[in-house]
């Protein structure tokens, strides 16, 4: 584990990402031919802020799950402004279409006290834009009490709380930074015919391929928000670097597949 590594970028201004390989239905990015450094540009991605100048999301060698030089990974780090980080492959997603995406990721946060939760991973998924007015959200946050929380909407919000601290990572004492095993995240969205109708989950796995976490929704919900998700053909998903970020996000090996199921 190249815990020295981690351990300096926790705390410091950085971010990064990286893609590869893509097919009509589906699009994977392993990062490790992405330039390091800022994202903002590569490869299509986009880093939306409302201010020009380096963002929190940055590619760095060596972070990838193999830990060797040339496997890269993308870090979202604590941010001076909240970014959002848009893929550029938008997949088509059509009534009675499956849209899906998975990654592996692994956290690094410190031994902060939180008045507050506050997220260590946080997934868009919406339009060109990830607007705010057509996206879902999931979030991994940690709580006060040393335990995590999932949760989001997609489109009804529902949340798995008190999620026992070692079933993420421990918090650490002093000055020390704490840095989990990789997981894996998968989210899972069906269009229905039926107007503003969908079937959707989310979960994550542990590095033992052990469900830690799950979130199902399969109920209607009648709003504007709902209804312009339906109305997208094409789905985008990214990431958001927000305010109160704790610690940092490796993310890498993102797979988005859009089916005929």
């Amino acid at each position: 584990m190249n815990v020295g590594k981690i351990g300096f970028l926790i705390g410091a201004f950085c971010l990064s990402i990286c893609a590869t390989d893509v097919t009509a239905e589906t699009v994977t990015y392993d990062f490790n031919e992405f330039a390091d450094g800022q994202l903002n540009g590569q490869n299509g991605w986009k880093i939306l802020r409302k201010r020009p100048g380096k963002s929190a999301v940055t590619i760095f060698d060596e972070l990838g799950p193999t830990e060797s030089p040339g496997d890269k990974a993308l870090v979202i780090q604590l941010s001076t402004e909240v970014s959002r980080v848009v893929n550029p492959d938008g997949l088509r997603w059509m009534p009675g279409q499956t849209w899906s995406m998975d990654f592996d990721f692994r956290v690094g946060i410190t031994s902060q006290e939180l008045e507050g939760n506050k997220p260590v991973l946080t997934v868009f998924i919406g339009n060109a834009y990830l607007s705010p007015k057509t996206r879902w959200e999931i979030r991994l946050e940690a709580e006060p009490d040393g335990t995590w929380k999932l949760s989001g909407g997609l489109p009804f919000k529902k949340e798995v709380s008190g999620m026992v601290s070692d079933t993420v990572v421990e918090r650490p004492e002093g000055d020390e930074a704490a840095i989990s095993n990789w997981m894996h995240f998968t989210l899972i969205t069906k269009k229905l015919l039926e107007p503003d109708s969908f079937e959707s989950y989310v979960e994550i796995r542990n590095s033992a391929g052990e469900v830690i976490a799950r979130l199902a929704f399969q109920e209607v919900v009648k709003d504007k928000k709902t209804a312009s998700m339906w109305n997208q053909s094409r789905l985008y998903c990214g990431f958001n670097a927000p305010l109160r970020q704790l610690g940092l996000v490796c993310i890498d090996n993102i797979v988005i597949a859009s089916t005929e199921k």
